[in-house]
Order: C-alpha cells, then structure tokens, then sequence
C-alpha cells in the first residue's frame, strides 16, 4: 500500500472517531500511533474530547448532587406548611429553607454563567476593597485595605459574598477581611477544616465528616469561589487555620 493510500485510511479513521464523537459517543477517540501531521491532528483532538468528556462528567456530578441537596430543604420545608398553623418557630424554619434554596439556585445560575464564559470578557477596573468593605457590613465583619482589579464586578461581589458567608457560617467570630492589591483575605478565629479536608473544601456540595443531613451540605460558595477566580486568571487558596486567600491580577 503506498503512503497516500496510508495517509487516506488514517485521515478516514480520524474523520469517523470525529463524526462519531460528535454523535454522543464522548467516549470514543482516535488513533494516534505515528509522528506526522496525522497524529499530531490525532492527539489535539483526543485531547480536546478529554476535556469536554471531563467538563461533561462534572456537570452530570454537579446536577446529581443539586438534586439532592434540593430535595432536604424543599421536604422540610412541605412538612413545615403542613403543620404552620400561627406556629412562629415553623415559620421561621420555613424562612430559612426557602432562604437556603434561593442562595443554593442563584450560585447554580452563578455557576452556569461563569463556566459559560470561561473567562471574563471585557474586563473593568472594580474597587475590590469598596466590595469587600459593603459585603463585611452585611455580616458585621471587619474590613480594611485597598485595591482596584480588572474583572467582573458581578462575578467579584460573589466571590467575595461566599467567602464572608461561608466564614460566618462555619468559622468563629471575629470575622476579618483584607484588601491589598488584588489580594483579598477572609479569616476568622476558628480552627479552620480539619488536615483531612483542607483540599476538599473547594468540591462542589461536599459535606464534612459529622455533618448532619439535616443540617445541609456546603453548596457550591467555596468551589464558586475558586472558579471566579481562575476566571479572572488568579488563585484561591487555604492558607493556614481558617485563613482564605484569594489573588486576582490587577
């Protein structure tokens, strides 16, 4: 068989993993055995069906796990009209789920518009410290520092709010926040997570060892966190106790 016969037959066989592919078969990829043009085209595109099977796979996770923690607040909250009755303790238990679902749905939609973008398009400068400072009087937090970045200033206010909450929720007061730069710090005086769990905070709806079903799971604050951030081209991190640094270039 000569070389172009060859070349045929490889390009055909790259066309059908392609056409297949593109079909729904997100598992299917091509062969690339060789080491001209062909393979080359081969692994570029094995690798962008990785991808897209990999971002495909965390959605799936992402809705399964969203079902589910949709499901405990929404039948609490059926139990609690069903026995309301001027009761005020059960109105106010229902208050609250329905306040959970609200927050859990708009970081759902936050999610879904940020993974959209996969990057922040038309950057602006946003006062960062001016954020911080009226998102940590909402929770009585203190605020201090300066910066101005480039970014989304929609996108910014959430990070910022997740981070503020999630310390007033699970961390111990005082609840501090710092601006230097494009360098934003959120820590209270708690221990922190467990040496266990440090890495795993960042994991959509993840819930700690010993936390009640009842009681929730985290959502998606922290891992909303994390990804507005790599939007803008920066970091969040865990640094020492309950100490979360987040840097975005300014």
């Amino acid at each position: 068989m000569c070389s172009s016969d060859l070349i045929t037959r490889r390009l055909e066989s790259l066309q059908g993993a392609m056409v297949a592919w593109g079909n729904g078969e997100l598992s299917r990829r091509a062969d690339s055995a060789g080491n001209d043009e062909v393979a080359r085209l081969a692994v570029s595109f094995n690798a962008a069906a990785d991808r897209v099977a990999n971002l495909v796979e965390g959605q799936r996770r992402m809705l399964a796990s969203a079902s589910h923690e949709l499901r405990s607040p929404l039948a609490r909250l059926r139990m609690a009209l069903e026995l309301l009755d001027g009761d005020e303790s059960l109105r106010a238990a229902a208050t609250r789920d329905i306040e959970e679902l609200d927050a859990l749905v708009g970081d759902l939609l936050m999610a879904s518009r940020a993974q959209a973008l996969g990057r922040v398009r038309d950057p602006v400068p946003v006062d960062l410290a001016a954020i911080v400072a009226e998102e940590a009087a909402r929770i009585g937090a203190e605020a201090s520092g300066s910066g101005v970045v480039q970014g989304d200033p929609v996108l910014l206010r959430r990070l910022t709010r997740n981070l503020l909450e999630n310390a007033n929720k699970y961390g111990v007061a005082p609840i501090r926040a710092s601006v230097d730069g494009g360098t934003l710090v959120v820590e209270d005086a708690g221990p922190g997570p467990a040496p266990s769990e440090r890495d795993r905070v960042w994991e959509p709806f993840y819930r700690p060892a010993g936390h009640r079903e009842s009681e929730g799971g985290v959502g998606l604050g922290l891992a909303l966190v994390r990804e507005i951030a790599v939007l803008h081209g920066g970091t969040a991190e865990l640094g020492e106790g309950s100490r979360f640094v987040v840097k975005i270039p300014g």
